[in-house]
């Protein structure tokens, strides 16, 4: 329903019989963003965004579905996919719009983080952003591409854009759409809505995921042993409590939204308006290096995004160095270095951005630094 198949299809129409010729990757590669099938019908669940992509520096081909409002404006656009492909000369801003597509190609974009690529635009209720911070454009292998506050979805897509130079993709459409018409009666539908929001409210899963976002999952990590702590070499830890969904909604609160229309609401808010990091990254930012403190993981979870990083990805490096450096296996982060001090993480986290001084052998990703280390 919500469109990956479209993406998966488009994709091989234009990649045609080079589909395995790498060569082709850098210029001729095609991004693809499909809207769901059911669109501006109001169906909850259904407001999401499918992509297609290979990424140049691995190969691997990956399918993406993503909650944010890009596929819901491409159709309020007229569109029922977005197709990018070629490579621009220098660093673009491609604005897809009511008036047709428009492009701002300029090298005072270079170095731009997310939030800059964000406040140049302008984003907002009319307009929503899939923007490169500099980790896409130094072509980092789990770089990413951020909307609306969160990842398009692991695999390298912000590489992509950056081997294509383009720095955010800006689609300024409607803020909402008139249900479709072919999707039953106005009863019909809302018998439907009723059902589900009645099956919703009588899930456990369902009702936490509301009240403290995916971050109660925590919970069950630690209770039944499935928690990454110190580069997963144990499964559980009692200091799991401190960023399990109890601790995390006493904390912040309990501000949160969701894709539109969805009953359960899992993406949630400090009352500061700071995002609160899904479970994953809590755990790979967090425990995976032995750190238990909400605020740090947080700070590190937001530099991610802004650099345009992985932020589950770059848990997995922080913890693989950390156990690498206490097996003197590599001692590139100096023998002090203490993985709970964003002092000290967070420029790390940034050179691995830049893949400069000690970030630049950590920005490959484990498997490369598996390979190189033994």
């Amino acid at each position: 329903m919500s469109g990956p198949a479209l993406a998966a299809r488009i994709w091989a129409c234009f990649v045609g019989p080079e589909i395995d010729n790498p060569l082709s990757y850098e210029v001729d590669n095609p991004m693809v963003f499909a809207a769901s099938a059911l669109s501006g019908s109001g169906m909850p669940g259904c407001e999401l965004t499918s992509c297609a992509f290979r990424s140049p520096v691995t190969g691997a081909l990956c399918f993406n579905i993503v909650e944010n409002s890009v596929g819901m404006r491409l159709v309020s656009l007229g569109y029922a996919a977005l197709i990018v492909i070629g490579r621009f000369r220098r660093p673009t801003i491609v604005t897809v719009g009511t008036d047709g597509v428009s492009y701002n190609t300029s090298e005072s974009f270079i170095g731009f983080t997310v939030s800059q690529v964000e406040k140049f635009l302008g984003t907002g209720s009319m307009t929503t952003a899939m923007s490169i911070g500099v980790a896409g454009e130094q072509k980092v292998p789990y770089s990413i591409v951020v909307c609306e506050g969160a990842s398009l979805g692991r695999g390298g897509l912000g590489a992509v854009f950056g081997f294509k130079n383009v720095k955010s993709i800006s689609i300024a459409g409607q803020s909402s759409l008139e249900p479709k018409d072919d999707v039953g009666s106005d009863a019909d539908k809302d018998e439907a809505f009723s059902r589900l929001y009645k099956a919703c409210d009588g899930s456990v899963h369902c009702r936490e995921m509301k009240a403290k976002g995916s971050s109660y999952l925590i919970g069950a990590a630690s209770r039944y042993g499935w928690a990454p702590v110190d580069n997963f070499r144990y499964r559980t830890d009692p200091r799991l409590f401190h960023l399990g969904g109890d601790e995390v909604a006493r904390r912040y609160g309990n501000g949160h939204s969701g894709c539109m229309n969805c009953p359960i609401m899992c993406r949630h808010w400090s009352s500061e308006g700071y995002a609160i990091p899904d479970y994953a990254s809590l755990l790979m930012l967090g425990s995976n290096v032995g750190c238990f403190d909400m605020d740090s993981i947080m700070e590190r979870h937001a530099l991610c995004l802004d650099l345009g990083l992985d932020p589950v990805s770059m848990g997995n490096v922080l913890g693989w160095s950390k156990q690498a450096q206490e097996e003197c296996i590599m001692d590139i982060l100096g023998a002090d270095f203490d993985f709970k001090d964003n002092s000290k993480v967070l420029p790390v986290i940034e050179m691995v951005a830049k893949r400069i001084g000690v970030g630049e052998p950590l920005s490959f990703g484990t498997l490369a630094l598996g390979k190189a280390f033994g």
